[in-house]
C-alpha cells in the first residue's frame, strides 16, 4: 500500500519488533505518522535525520 507511487522510494524495516519507516523525501513523514497513530490507536514517535547544504560554510 504504501510502497507504491508517491511514497515508492519507502524502505519498511521491523527491528526488534518495531516497524521503522524509511525514506529520502521528509515531507512524507506526516502521512506515514499519521498512519501509524490511527493503526496503533496511541501515540508514537516520530524521529527525523536530516542534513541541511545551507548550513555549511561554503568554502
Amino acid at each position: 500500500m504504501l510502497t507504491n507511487g508517491v511514497f515508492s522510494n519507502l524502505t519498511i524495516e521491523t527491528i526488534r519488533n518495531k516497524k521503522n519507516f524509511i525514506f529520502d523525501k521528509h515531507h512524507f513523514a506526516l502521512p506515514v505518522w499519521a498512519l501509524g497513530i490511527d493503526t496503533n490507536k496511541r501515540p508514537i514517535n516520530l524521529i527525523s535525520f536530516d542534513y541541511h547544504t545551507d548550513t555549511v560554510a561554503p568554502f
